[in-house]
């Protein structure tokens, strides 16, 4: 089990030049907002827990939803209010009324809860939904972490993520208060500069390469380099699980 001061550790060291290091490919966020507007109808409020800096919140204003954005890292939140409205709080005691939301979104966040607080959340998040509301999850299974860079050039990062990250069954099992759950699969190909993500390994820009040691960072860092040598543009597929969960009456 992953210490809980951890993130909070690892998001305050990187701080401001979050997203900078972060590489979420622009189709990449347009396919996470494509589906949710699958589900979601318009002018809809939105509570997006684990919002981060709030990328995501200001891409779904964009389309009329309105969207309220809460995570554990100050630092991030303070990025976040200047894009929506966002506060500091915790996924598993959100501070909201019961039935206060028509959709809750978890994007690329559960993997920094352990089970008994992803359990919290996941009856929180129906708790502060209103009747057939819907929870939105992006996540990655166990077979979309194989495809990972991260993956391939640090090996050891696909074992800490096996870990982190529960499989979709698991998490179909723990999202059983909910009355109809739905998963997609999504494959997105994205392209990136070669110098883009060598500065992100460098920094750790990605959560599971802050478990590594610096020997292992830089060993997985110069097997990138090599296989890449003759290139400057990268192009890569990328894998995540989405589950759709609705509230009952």
């Amino acid at each position: 089990m992953v210490d809980k001061n951890h993130y909070s550790k690892y998001y305050e060291k990187i701080g401001e030049n979050y997203n900078k290091l972060r590489l979420d490919a622009h189709n990449d966020m347009e396919n996470v907002v494509n589906i949710i507007k699958a589900y979601v109808d318009k002018k809809a409020t939105i509570l997006d827990i684990g919002c981060g800096t709030g990328k995501y919140g200001e891409l779904l204003e964009k389309e009329n939803y309105k969207v309220i954005g809460i995570d554990k890292s100050e630092i991030q939140i303070i990025q976040a209010k200047s894009l929506i409205e966002a506060y500091v709080g915790d996924a598993t005691f959100l501070p909201f009324p019961d039935a206060s939301f028509d959709a809750c979104t978890m994007i690329i966040m559960l993997q920094q809860l352990n089970d008994e607080e992803r359990l919290k959340a996941f009856k929180e998040a129906y708790r502060v939904l209103k009747p057939h509301g819907i929870l939105i999850i992006k996540t990655c299974s166990h077979e979309d972490l194989q495809v990972r860079f991260t993956a391939q050039f640090f090996p050891k990062t696909l074992e800490i993520d096996k870990k982190r990250y529960p499989d979709i069954p698991v998490l179909k099992d723990e999202l059983a208060i909910f009355s109809q759950i739905e998963t997609i699969n999504s494959q997105i190909t994205v392209k990136k500069e070669k110098e883009r993500y060598i500065a992100r390994f460098q920094e750790r820009g990605a959560s599971n390469l802050s478990f590594l040691s610096d020997e292992e960072l830089e060993d997985g860092i110069n097997n990138f380099k090599e296989c890449f040598k003759d290139e400057d543009v990268i192009e890569k597929i990328t894998k995540h699980t989405f589950i759709v969960a609705r509230k009952e009456d």
